[in-house]
């Protein structure tokens, strides 16, 4: 199996836990579609998870003012590693490309791979 990112903590029901798995460079896709690709696994959270995708001026994760982005939800509990594909068109004046997991409460999400095309 693949290495991969195992997410653990608790976290208020208000709150989101958001785990960066990656930033990458946004220059080289300026004015263009990007493609991120990576697997996320789910066990007892307590709602859906979320595969994000955020363009962003900042290389720090913002909640708000992001550029562009795009979002997948994924069950709260997966028998397997489920292929999380965002896409969105990196617009002039980004600066990055965040993607990784979101999710409310407890349990455990694993992510793993992660691709930018």
């Amino acid at each position: 199996m693949a290495p991969c990112l195992d997410l653990d903590p608790v976290v208020e029901a208000s709150q989101r836990f958001v785990a960066l798995v990656r930033a990458v460079a946004a220059q080289p896709f300026i004015g263009k579609a990007a493609t991120v690709a990576f697997d996320a696994r789910t066990d007892g959270l307590d709602g859906e998870g979320m595969c994000i995708l955020k363009v962003q001026t900042e290389r720090e994760l913002a909640y708000g003012g992001f550029l562009a982005h795009d979002t997948k939800e994924v069950p709260a509990s997966t028998p397997d590693f489920t292929p999380c594909a965002l896409h969105t068109t990196v617009p002039s004046g980004a600066k990055w490309i965040l993607y990784g997991f979101s999710y409310r409460g407890g349990g455990r999400a694993w992510v793993r791979g992660g691709t930018v095309k």
